[in-house]
């Protein structure tokens, strides 16, 4: 469950940055609902995939910068057995007498490619 978490938040910083939505480092760490300090930790881990994040004064909101920008998508799914045979890809996260959950984690793009 916490990796689960952990992608939420993290879905939910990168969106809140994309609308320059975040506020002071205080109000956007309780818009996520935890610490400065852990959400400073979010944003080096942020960093660490090559996207650069500062703050803006003027607009009040932290912000990509270097044409990079987070992408996170999180999908989870129940699949059948012959289903599972046709997967070339992903991986497993979790078995099931039912099926297998399937998990995409984190990409990072480069927006002047995407244009």
């Amino acid at each position: 469950m916490k990796l689960i978490q952990h992608i939420e938040r993290l879905e939910k910083i990168e969106k809140l940055i994309q609308q320059s939505q975040t506020g002071t480092p205080d109000e956007f760490a309780g818009k996520i609902g935890i610490s400065r300090r852990q959400l400073y930790n979010y944003l080096e881990e942020i960093r660490s995939y090559g996207v650069e994040i500062r703050y803006s004064r003027k607009h009040q909101s932290f912000r990509f910068e270097n044409n990079k920008r987070l992408k996170i998508h999180f999908a989870c799914e129940v699949i059948g057995h012959s289903a599972k045979q046709k997967i070339n890809g992903g991986g497993q996260l979790f078995s099931h007498t039912s099926g297998l959950y399937q998990k995409t984690l984190l990409t990072t793009l480069n927006s002047s490619k995407a244009k």
